[in-house]
């Protein structure tokens, strides 16, 4: 894929009641992670229920979708990335072809480390070419 992992862009989505994120794909990886309320998450064709602190890794061409329900309010924290694949391969958790097991629910502590993470990287200066969090 690349050489040198890149971050591609950063977005914090706050549904509202009844938004949906369609079924689609990317050429690069995608981390999400779920705060303030519940929603439905779908990879590899299946849906499941996500909580608050659920954290998903889906790889590059991997079909994923997002729901709220009619009266959740969830928020999800967006990176899409690049990365060479053997970079991945040192990662087994990542690495694992099978998307439910690339589903984590953090505890309250490493969310608010993945928040802090995520805050600190969106304020970095940004190179030309990268799309920055909340575009």
């Amino acid at each position: 894929m690349t050489s040198e992992p890149a971050i591609v862009s950063m977005r914090c989505l706050a549904a509202e009641p009844g938004a949906t994120y369609d079924w689609h794909d990317h050429p690069f990886y995608e981390f999400t992670f779920l705060t303030d309320d519940e929603a439905t998450v779908g990879h590899a064709d299946v849906t499941s229920q996500a909580v608050p602190g659920a954290l998903l890794f889906y790889h590059c061409r991997e079909r994923h979708a997002g729901w709220s329900g009619a009266n959740r309010r969830p928020r999800f924290w967006v990176v899409h990335f690049t990365a060479p694949e053997w970079l991945l391969r040192d990662f087994p958790s990542l690495h694992v072809s099978d998307p439910r097991q690339r589903h984590w629910n953090l505890l309250p502590e490493e969310s608010d480390a993945f928040r802090w993470m995520f805050l600190q990287i969106a304020r970095e200066p940004i190179p030309r070419g990268i799309v920055s969090a909340g575009e």
